[in-house]
């Protein structure tokens, strides 16, 4: 947490703080990862961080309303740190990184930060020249539901505490054997024979190669040629010879919950719920 400056500290810095005003970024990703990242022509040390100086910041108008309405912008120079690569950047890496923004007097940073906001990338995009990112602030995370949402099918996901299915068991771990369509389409060797449906919807985590870590969505399956294909591009190229862990999918069926799983005592839908027709209808005698 940033320092609060003392009265003593805050007559020195107030009457010149229009004048001195630097911007510090400590930047945090889902994973750990952090940098600390400032505006100024030369680094600064906050709160026992070094802040390394970035060129070209630059943003749009950042949004702020009052009560719980968005806060938002569009930041487009903090990225351009040789810090953050091209590599993180295009697998998602800085997607729902949290960004504490400091203003201080960089003379006296030791004085604490005149004004603090957290925010958190919410998209990232790429032009063709160069990446930009949109962040929003705490009101962002309040647009999402909470709480159970009743319907037919299935609200959990497949090996999640509340469907309770281990996943271990289920899983395979194939290598990749011919790269039909680069990074979409593959065949894979080591895999048992399966129904074509059994994966598809399923999950690739990918263990070795340039996608290690990476999360990828099965769209089909053939079983007949062992091919897979994903309904996103990976980030990065397949290889042959790369390795991944394979989840077989779940449509969140009931029927499939049963027949596929054996795990119809944990379902997670409301099959029987009558529909918006059984809720308007009116007597009929």
């Amino acid at each position: 947490m940033p320092y609060s400056p003392s009265a003593a500290a805050d007559a020195l810095v107030h009457p010149r703080q229009s004048h001195r005003l630097a911007r510090l970024w400590w930047i945090r990703r889902t994973d750990g990862f952090a940098l600390h990242l400032t505006d100024h022509d030369h680094g600064l040390t906050f709160d026992l961080f070094d802040y390394t100086p970035i060129g070209g910041a630059q943003s749009t108008a950042i949004r702020k309303a009052g009560a719980l309405e968005e806060q938002n912008f569009e930041a487009r120079g903090v990225i351009s740190s040789d810090a953050i690569t091209y590599d993180d950047l295009r697998s998602g890496r800085y997607q729902e990184a949290e960004i504490n923004e400091y203003v201080v007097d960089w003379l006296y940073p030791w004085a604490g930060a005149l004004q603090h906001t957290r925010y958190w990338i919410t998209e990232t995009n790429f032009d063709g020249e160069r990446w930009s990112a949109q962040v929003s602030g705490i009101p962002y995370w309040l647009r999402f539901s909470t709480g159970k949402i009743l319907a037919r099918n299935c609200e959990h996901d497949l090996g999640d505490d509340e469907c309770m299915v281990s996943l271990g068991p289920l899983q395979s771990a194939p290598t990749v054997n011919v790269v039909s369509t680069a990074r979409l389409v593959f065949t894979a060797s080591s895999l048992s024979g399966t129904s074509d449906d059994y994966w598809s919807e399923g999950d690739i985590e990918w263990i070795s190669g340039a996608n290690a870590g990476i999360v990828s969505k099965i769209r089909t399956y053939v079983d007949s040629s062992k091919t897979i294909s994903l309904f996103l591009r990976t980030p990065f190229t397949i290889a042959n010879g790369d390795t991944f862990s394979m989840s077989p999918g779940c449509d969140k069926k009931r029927s499939t919950c049963t027949t596929k799983f054996s795990n119809v005592v944990n379902f997670g839908g409301a099959p029987h719920m009558p529909g918006t027709d059984k809720l308007i209808a009116t007597p009929t005698s």
